[in-house]
């Protein structure tokens, strides 16, 4: 069936829309920054965020940048201090930035739809809370999503945000009881695209490798394997063969063995090493781990 959007990573090939498309709106239409010679405005965090795109067959309408904890820095760093807004310093805060669509498209189901996208896309990476930079405009938009104010606000150029944060648990239930009905409107209208499902479980619990998507896909914070739980369907409570791994590699095999390991579009692309290159002596891993478990429930 043919759907109208379409919700998805961001590509490479969706970088100069987007640098264009802040120019247009956040320097031309709105004033928070300085006019461009080169008409795009980049940002500081790209290449450590994750931009979410929504488009409408072969045009891109809207995009959000997400900035994951593991980064170690958030877009509000520029306008206050850890002291002054200290739920930065928790641990598992994921960052909402430049909610933005298209003028002629505002009027769509394209913003709700990169807002709950989101709220999604953290979920599945362990996130428990939410910070965003809402503008005061829009605020009442945000207040009904579920997010609260932080008592902090801020000033870029001629606009003012307020800065707002919510739990990612208390945002879903919101989303799936209080918005429900416009949730099933978006599921009909949209070709999703995310590694994660449209709809959390039942249940309430994220199936098929949740576990190890809280820890990281990228490999960089692999240590967080001490501080999740994993309760998922087919993560294993025993040990796994004798003979899984070599001895070097003993101490992450076992809890490796016992997870079922999802395999993301955006994972298998992204770099395993911040700077983007691989070690002088390191050896590709097959596509399909030997080590690999069974398919998830349903296929």
């Amino acid at each position: 069936m043919s759907r109208e959007l379409q919700l998805r990573a961001a590509t490479a090939e969706d970088f100069a829309w987007i640098h264009e498309l802040r120019h247009r709106v956040y320097a031309e239409e709105l004033g928070q920054h300085a006019p461009d010679p080169t008409g795009r405005l980049r940002d500081g965090l790209d290449g450590d965020n994750v931009y979410l795109v929504v488009a409408c067959g072969a045009a891109r309408i809207g995009f959000v940048s997400l900035t994951p904890p593991w980064t170690g820095r958030y877009g509000l760093d520029k306008y206050l201090t850890r002291d002054e807004l200290p739920l930065l310093t928790e641990g598992d805060v994921f960052e909402v930035r430049i909610l933005t669509v298209e003028p002629r498209r505002r009027a769509t189901a394209a913003a709700p739809l990169l807002m709950y996208a989101a709220l999604r896309w953290i979920a599945a990476r362990g996130g428990r809370r939410v910070v965003a930079m809402g503008r005061t405009e829009l605020l009442d938009m945000y207040l009904s999503a579920g997010l609260r104010p932080s008592g902090r606000a801020v000033r870029s150029g001629a606009v003012t945000f307020e800065v707002l944060t919510g739990g990612v648990g208390e945002l879903t239930r919101i989303a799936m009881d209080r918005h429900r009905t416009s949730v099933e409107r978006l599921r009909s209208v949209v070709d999703w695209r995310l590694d994660v499902p449209f709809a959390p479980g039942p249940d309430g619990c994220e199936h098929g490798g949740a576990s190890f998507t809280a820890i990281g896909t990228d490999f960089r914070t692999l240590h967080r394997r001490h501080e999740i739980v994993a309760a998922d369907v087919l993560d294993a409570w025993f040990p796994p063969a004798p003979g899984c791994g070599r001895r070097s590699r003993r101490t992450r095999c076992g809890w490796r063995g016992r997870r079922r390991r999802p395999v993301p579009r955006d994972c298998r692309r992204r770099s395993p090493r911040p700077g983007g290159s691989r070690p002088r002596h390191s050896r590709s891993v097959p596509a399909r781990p030997i080590w690999s478990s069974g398919r998830s429930a349903g296929g």
